[in-house]
C-alpha cells in the first residue's frame, strides 16, 4: 500500500470519527420543548409573528407547518405568502419577511 493511499485511508477514518463523535455529543441535549419556560428558549410561552414568502411550489407545504406551528404555539402567528422564488428573495432583502 503507497503513501498516498494510507493518506486517504487516514482522513476517511478520520472524517468518520469526527463525524460519530459530533452525532454522540449532540444526542445528549435538550430540545426546546424539554426546556420549557426557561429564558431563551423557545418554549410554551413563545408569541409574535412569523412571515414567510417564497415559491408556489412550496406553499401547500408552508401552510401545512404553519398550522402544525400553530397547534404548539398558538400565541404565535404565521403569515405565509407566495408569488415566486424571486419574490420571496426580494421580501428577505428587503425585510419585509423572516
Amino acid at each position: 500500500m503507497g503513501l498516498r493511499l494510507r493518506c486517504r485511508y487516514f482522513i476517511l477514518l478520520l472524517s468518520f470519527l469526527l463525524v460519530l463523535t459530533l452525532e454522540v455529543l449532540g444526542c445528549g441535549q435538550k430540545s426546546a420543548q424539554e426546556d420549557k419556560g426557561q429564558p431563551g428558549v423557545a418554549g410554551p410561552y413563545l408569541q409574535g409573528a412569523i412571515r414567510i414568502s417564497g415559491a408556489w411550489a412550496l406553499y401547500p407545504m408552508m401552510v401545512k407547518w404553519g398550522e402544525e406551528f400553530g397547534k404548539l404555539y398558538p400565541k404565535v402567528r404565521v403569515d405565509i405568502s407566495a408569488g415566486g422564488a424571486g419574490k420571496g428573495a426580494a421580501d428577505a432583502i428587503s425585510g419585509l419577511v423572516d
